[in-house]
């Protein structure tokens, strides 16, 4: 009783979680496949998804979608219209990346514009991590948001601002890592009741 109280409570966000996961999975492999950049964990997602126009495309439909489903479950739940806010500009990033996609050979003002959205959807995905330890409604939320913001400082300041090799090398992982923690973090959000 209580699992399918919590797969229905989450419907949404198990949505977003599979058409991201199924979006990433065939660009990547894809691109393996052709022996396009195959096994490059250095480059990210968006690099991935910028290096055909097909799967930039793929990406504007699957991100759109994500951030409306994103939307509505947010709207759902009883939190502070700051956190909402916050919520809503992280995915309004994800579709910002999708219609600007990473790929200098295309267009560098557009690739720029990328990294705005990426940097803001990084940005408040911390900051939407540290709320939730601050203000947890549950032990659940606490840990979660210890572990989440102990991931978020190794990322930005490990990866972002002192560039450690060892992640940047492995950028693919730890970027996707701080992005499933982002959907796990709205898991663990309360719906009204």
């Amino acid at each position: 009783m209580e699992m399918n109280k919590l797969l229905e409570k989450n419907k949404l966000v198990y949505a977003i979680g599979i058409l991201y996961t199924l979006n990433a999975l065939i660009v990547v492999l894809s691109a393996w496949a052709i022996n396009l950049h195959r096994f490059e964990l250095n480059l990210t997602i968006s690099h991935y998804i910028g290096l055909r126009r097909w799967t930039a495309f793929m990406y504007v439909i699957v991100a759109g979608s994500m951030a409306v489903l994103a939307t509505i479950h947010v709207i759902k739940i009883k939190m502070s219209v700051l956190k909402k806010i916050l919520y809503i500009l992280a995915f309004l990033c994800v579709f910002g990346c999708a219609v600007c996609p990473m790929n200098r050979g295309w267009n560098n003002t557009v690739s720029e514009i990328h990294h705005i959205f990426a940097h803001t959807l990084m940005y408040s995905g911390a900051i939407t991590f540290i709320w939730m330890l601050i203000k947890p409604l549950n032990t659940a939320q606490r840990v979660f948001g210890i572990v989440a913001i102990g991931y978020s400082i190794l990322f930005i300041v490990t990866l972002v601002i002192t560039s450690v090799k060892f992640l940047s090398d492995t950028l693919f992982i730890w970027e996707n890592a701080f992005i499933y923690l982002f959907i796990v973090e709205m898991a663990l959000e309360k719906n009204k009741e």
